[in-house]
C-alpha cells in the first residue's frame, strides 16, 4: 500500500516534466483531427535528497526510493508520452562524498539505460568535491569526483544521441529527435571555465541550425 502511494505521488509529482509543441496546427479543426506535432522532455531537479536518504529511510520504508521510482516512471510511459529525452539538470546527490547516494543514483538512472530512454546528466554543487564560486571545472583533479566514476562519458556514449564531452568530461552535448526535427541538448558544469565556454560557443556554433536546450544547475 505505501509503495502504491509513493508511486502514484510521484507520477503526479512529475510535473517538472515539460511539454515542447511543434508546428501547432493553423486550425482549430487540424487540431481535433491529431495533427499536432508535440513531445515530452522529461526533467530530473535535484534528486539529492531521494539520493541521500535511499538506505536509510526510503529503501527501509517502501521498498524502493523516489529517484528510482521516477526514472522507471519515465521508462514505463517514453512511448504512451512521447519521451525522446530526459535531462536531469544536477544535484544528483547530497553528498559528494557518501557512496550510498551515488550507488542509489546510479541504480536509479540505469531505469533509463535499460529502457533505451537517452538521457543528459550533469553535475550540481552538490556533486563536486569543491563548490567554492572561485573553483572551476577546469581546476578539478577530475580522477578524484564520484560524478565522473557514476557516470562516465562512456557511459554516455551508450546512447546514440550522444554527441560529444568537453576535455574534462562534465559539459557534454547531445542531439534528439522528435516529431521530425532534432534539438541540441547542451549540458554544463556547476562552475564553468573560459575553456568550457570556448569548447560551448565551438559546439552551438558548429550546430546552428539546430534548436539548443541549454541544461545547467545554476545558469544565473
Amino acid at each position: 500500500m505505501k509503495r502504491s502511494l509513493l508511486t502514484k505521488s510521484l507520477a503526479i509529482g512529475l510535473a517538472a516534466t515539460v511539454a515542447a509543441t511543434l508546428a501547432p496546427p493553423a486550425t482549430q479543426a487540424e487540431a481535433a483531427e491529431g495533427d499536432r506535432s508535440a513531445f515530452t522532455l522529461a526533467v530530473l531537479p535535484d534528486t539529492q535528497f531521494y539520493s541521500r536518504y535511499a538506505d536509510s529511510n526510503f529503501l527501509p520504508e517502501y521498498g524502493t526510493t523516489p529517484f528510482h521510482e521516477q526514472t522507471a516512471w519515465i521508462a514505463e510511459n517514453a512511448d504512451e508520452l512521447n519521451i525522446p529525452f530526459a535531462v536531469h539538470v544536477g544535484d544528483v546527490v547530497d553528498v559528494v562524498g557518501q557512496e550510498s547516494g551515488w550507488r542509489a543514483a546510479d541504480e536509479s538512472m540505469q531505469n533509463l539505460d535499460d529502457a533505451g530512454v537517452p538521457y543528459a546528466i550533469l553535475a550540481g554543487n552538490h556533486d563536486v568535491r569543491n563548490a567554492s564560486n572561485s573553483v572551476v571545472d577546469t581546476d578539478y583533479d577530475l580522477a578524484n569526483e564520484p560524478f565522473l566514476d557514476t557516470f562516465p562519458v562512456d557511459r554516455a556514449e551508450a546512447h546514440d544521441t550522444f554527441g560529444g564531452a568537453d576535455p574534462t568530461g562534465l559539459n557534454r552535448f547531445s542531439i534528439f529527435e522528435a516529431e521530425g526535427q532534432q534539438y541540441l541538448v547542451l549540458s554544463l558544469n556547476w562552475r564553468v571555465s573560459d575553456a568550457t565556454l570556448a569548447w560551448a560557443s565551438d559546439v552551438l556554433d558548429a550546430h546552428s541550425e539546430l534548436p539548443t536546450i541549454i541544461a545547467s544547475h545554476d545558469i544565473i
